[in-house]
């Protein structure tokens, strides 16, 4: 049997260059290409399909795995202050089981 290798979230945003930066800047992700309508980025075996919004973007969200999500948070903690704080919460868990941010 195939084994599938990820999943790859494409997300609408209102200005995709914006939004490509925001995952750059401050996740870390590499752009491996981008234009006002459509850009592509990975990291670490994550990645992330954004493309413009037809019409009002609808919120969206995407998870990506870690090992270790408390490290992981405090190694981009610099960049992550950087974002409007209703953006960013420190790590907690959830009662679905999560450990998410």
């Amino acid at each position: 049997m195939t084994r599938l290798e990820q999943c790859t979230p494409l997300i609408g945003v209102n200005d995709v260059l914006a939004t490509a930066a925001k995952f750059r800047d401050t996740l870390g992700f590499d752009v491996h290409g981008e234009s006002e309508e459509y850009a592509y980025l990975a990291r670490d075996g994550a990645a992330i399909r954004i493309q413009r919004a037809q019409g009002e973007a609808a919120d969206a969200a995407c998870y990506i795995d870690v090992p270790n999500l408390d490290e992981f948070f405090e190694s981009q903690q610099a960049q992550l202050e950087q974002l409007p704080v209703v953006c960013v919460r420190p790590p907690f868990d959830t009662d679905y089981c999560q450990r998410e941010f």
